[in-house]
């Protein structure tokens, strides 16, 4: 059984996609975004982890205010939420090799090796255990 004691660690999950609209379409999450200081000009790298887009609150120089972003890093990601024997758990695929796998073996039955996460939504004290995965095996 999939529990809490199990985040951070890599697990390995048997399941089906008994629905396909649970299948999202890939789509472009941003990871990091760089800003400059207009006081100063020093450059500020803020990883982006959450759905929201953080930047930064003050400069080292004191400055408080609107910092200019100068660029951003971007990954490919898709998801899917997989029954088990447990229930039901939302997988992410992260990588292009990991989707484009996914997108051949879309068969009924999948193994999903990855990490165990939760997934919080912000101000809110109810989350999700979630997998990044690693590795997709067809079993179909």
């Amino acid at each position: 059984m999939i529990n809490t004691e199990q985040i951070d660690k890599n697990i390995e999950v048997e399941g089906v996609i008994t629905n396909l609209a649970k299948v999202s379409q890939p789509y472009v999450v941003i990871t990091l975004m760089k800003f400059e200081c207009p006081n100063c000009g020093s450059i500020l790298s803020i990883m982006q982890e959450r759905k929201k887009i953080r930047s930064p609150n003050r400069c080292s120089c004191g400055w408080k205010g609107d910092f200019k972003e100068i660029s951003k890093e971007l990954r490919e990601q898709q998801d899917f939420i997989m029954t088990t024997t447990d229930g039901e758990i939302k997988v992410y695929l992260t990588t292009k090799e990991l989707i484009e796998s996914f997108q051949k073996k879309r068969g009924s039955r999948l193994t999903v090796k990855g990490q165990l996460k939760d997934e919080f939504i912000k101000k809110e004290n109810k989350g999700i255990l979630v997998i990044i995965a690693e590795e997709i095996l067809d079993e179909s």
